[in-house]
């Protein structure tokens, strides 16, 4: 997104789709990282969609598909490791608290 990574990604302007597939097959989704430590990775995931939309100068509601999916094996999905990672009201209170503390 920056153009200072390894793998930068970006948004055509006439994008109507943007689909992120994570793939834990033999784990769950990391935590936080070093310098976030409470910012886990379904966070991170949502919070570069959102960035990537606004470098796009793109609204969610401009998009016909916008989805971000964890596919895990079914064991691992049963067990519930991925629910609370999940939650979408954890996730928005995780992406805000990493933005107010710029």
């Amino acid at each position: 997104m920056g153009g200072t990574a390894k793998a930068d990604v970006r948004l055509l302007a006439y994008a109507k789709q943007l689909i992120i597939v994570e793939a834990k097959i033999y784990s769950s989704l990391s935590g936080g990282t070093r310098n976030a430590p409470d910012f886990d990775q379904a966070a991170r995931n949502i919070a570069c969609i959102t960035e990537l939309l606004r470098l796009a100068n793109s609204l969610p509601s401009l998009m016909t598909c916008l989805t971000f999916f964890v596919v895990a094996p079914e064991v691992l999905t049963k067990a519930g490791i991925f629910t609370q990672k999940l939650n979408k009201d954890a996730i928005r209170k995780e992406v805000q608290a990493r933005a107010e503390a710029y």
